[in-house]
């Protein structure tokens, strides 16, 4: 990875965005349009790939968060998302534009695609657009998004019933919808730019007429969105594919309108590392990205300016192979407002997540792997040498797993699991791998042969919590809270989270006893949010969970335990935007 993080946009309204480079003369430029919503987080690492394989193609490449997105300030909440949207798209191509002295070159993908034409068409300096995947209007996005949902969630019992949706852990209020429904790519009565190429999906239908109009104003190139329902359509952030077929098409296509004899040397100036989000009863909360450990880990760190009061520092990692921001963007906005109360707070991509490297011979974009639990060390170390225990992790799903196993391992002031799996055994634990840092032991490998059979796991459901004692104190069937005994023998703060689901009726059916002493313990804390997803995917549920975690983290660890009376009331995970 050759991009270089930075803040950029409007001094009290930053973007977050990362720049890539090429070794030599460039031959023009590329903004990079993510898709909108949970699409977003499914082609992340896509567009982290196509930016790394233009510039090394001699493109200087910008991917870039929109207003109330990723990194950059703002949120869902805020009134005219759309228009920020598009002005944020405005933005990175006067950036470019500015520092190519050239024509610039848009790559949209799916809401981003429809968003960059309709930026394309107003401009006379845009060479090339690719759309990718495109949605054919914002009409057609908000259908599909809904469809995402109830797919992925399911049906809402208490949907939002002020014109607002939301899908996948993304809010879209009454004002965004509104605005959406003027987004049509067939309403844009001008060519977007001289060279267009449209890749659309051989396993869809394209809507005829936008094709029809497209055509009609613009020179087209039409050809297949290869890999893209591996990309999109895989909703776990587990398995989904990043689609080198079409990357490669693109880096080609652009190459052609962007001969090598044009390219010129590029400026290489310094940009914008820290970025002020907020003000706080006069102290500002800042943000900047960092590199941590031996492999240069990414992370972007949150706190007060000059703060000399620090407690230990609140890690946020990955789950599943999502990037740093979190589930929903959840740790974007709990990171800014504990900041708000004197806590530092980092949000962390494991090696070959996001925007971290992988560590050599590792495969990229894969969770639950053997050495992310050296990552966590390694960052633990890096933040302060003197004590690398001084620290606080937090994580959903396999980031839980993970957050617990270094707890137990290696030892932190505090961990926060949420939705944590604790029957799972990753492949390097059954491995018996001499190198594998796993806490909770390895079941029985005739055990397991069992329990994968359907019968097997029909009657696993009806063994009663007295038996799964029994089976645990006859070393046959070990007890998933032998790890969290592990924890709290060493004095170490302990909440885990869960919604009413498999693993926590898991965790209740097969360790009652256990789990009845842990609860008695004062460091233990076991929190239930009734109907809670597992990824957190709907707004009151992911409120309620922030209102206990900022509870309990502010009591334990925060420098000013109240929040300043100055503080935004978009810093508020519980009330972002000042709507409740």
């Amino acid at each position: 990875m050759n991009g270089t993080p930075f803040w950029f946009g409007a001094e009290d309204r930053r973007l977050f965005g990362w720049l890539h480079e090429p070794d030599g003369s460039a031959r023009g430029g590329v903004v990079a349009c993510y898709p909108v919503g949970y699409e977003h987080l499914l082609a992340y690492s896509t567009f982290v790939a196509l930016a790394d394989e233009l510039a090394d193609a001699g493109f200087v490449v910008l991917r870039f968060d929109y207003d109330g997105t990723g990194d950059s300030v703002g949120n869902d909440y805020e009134a005219d998302r759309v228009s920020a949207w598009q002005a944020s798209i405005r933005q990175s191509i006067e950036f470019v534009r500015a520092l190519t002295g050239e024509p610039v070159s848009l790559v949209g993908m799916r809401l981003g695609a429809t968003l960059a034409a309709a930026a394309a068409a107003e401009r006379e300096d845009i060479r090339a657009v690719v759309l990718w995947d495109p949605c054919i209007s914002g009409r057609s996005f908000i259908r599909e998004s809904k469809m995402l949902h109830i797919v992925g969630v399911g049906a809402d019992e208490h949907p939002i019933d002020d014109g607002a949706f939301e899908a996948a852990g993304h809010v879209f209020t009454k004002d965004t919808v509104d605005a959406l429904s003027a987004v049509d790519l067939t309403a844009i009565p001008d060519a977007l730019a001289p060279h267009v190429l449209a890749l659309i999906r051989s396993d869809r239908p394209f809507n005829s007429k936008a094709k029809a109009h497209i055509d009609a104003t613009n020179d087209v190139t039409w050809d297949d969105a290869l890999g893209q329902s591996e990309l999109v359509d895989e909703l776990s952030l587990l398995n989904n594919q990043i689609p080198f077929q079409a990357i490669a098409r693109i880096v080609e296509w652009l190459s052609s309108h962007c001969p090598t004899d044009a390219a010129k040397a590029i400026p290489r100036v310094g940009r914008p590392t820290t970025a002020v989000i907020d003000e706080v009863d006069g102290r500002n909360v800042i943000e900047r990205p960092v590199r941590l450990g031996p492999y240069g880990l990414f992370g972007i760190l949150t706190e007060l300016d000059n703060d000399d009061r620090r407690g230990p520092t609140i890690v946020c990692l990955n789950y599943g192979t999502a990037h740093h921001i979190g589930p929903s963007r959840l740790w974007v906005e709990l990171a800014r407002a504990w900041a708000a109360r004197g806590l530092r707070v980092l949000r962390l991509d494991l090696s070959g997540i996001g925007d971290s490297p992988a560590r050599p011979g590792q495969p990229a974009q894969r969770a639950y792997q053997p050495d992310a639990f050296d990552d966590v060390v390694d960052v633990l170390t890096h933040l302060n040498p003197a004590d690398s225990h001084d620290g606080v992790l937090i994580g959903v799903c396999s980031g839980a797993y993970l957050s617990i196993d270094v707890a137990a391992l290696h030892g932190v002031r505090g961990v926060y699991a949420i939705n944590a799996n604790l029957r799972f055994e990753p492949s390097d634990l059954l491995e018996n791998s001499v190198d594998a840092k796993r806490a909770a032991p390895p079941s029985r490998s005739v055990i397991r042969r069992a329990s994968a059979s359907g019968l097997g796991a029909a009657i696993k459901d009806r063994i009663p919590p007295l038996a799964w004692h029994l089976l645990d104190r006859l070393h046959i069937h070990p007890a998933p809270t032998h790890v969290l005994e592990r924890i709290a023998e060493r004095g170490i703060d302990t909440f885990l989270g869960y919604g009413i689901d498999s693993d926590l009726e898991m965790l209740t059916r097969r360790s009652k006893y256990a789990l009845r002493g842990l609860e008695r313990r004062p460091n233990f804390h076991l929190e239930v949010v009734d109907g809670m997803d597992h990824l957190l995917m709907l707004r009151r549920h992911r409120r309620q969970l922030a209102e206990t975690l900022t509870t309990h983290l502010v009591a334990k660890y925060a420098t000013l335990p109240g929040l300043p009376s100055g503080a935004s009331a978009r810093l508020s995970p519980t009330n972002p935007g000042g709507r409740r």
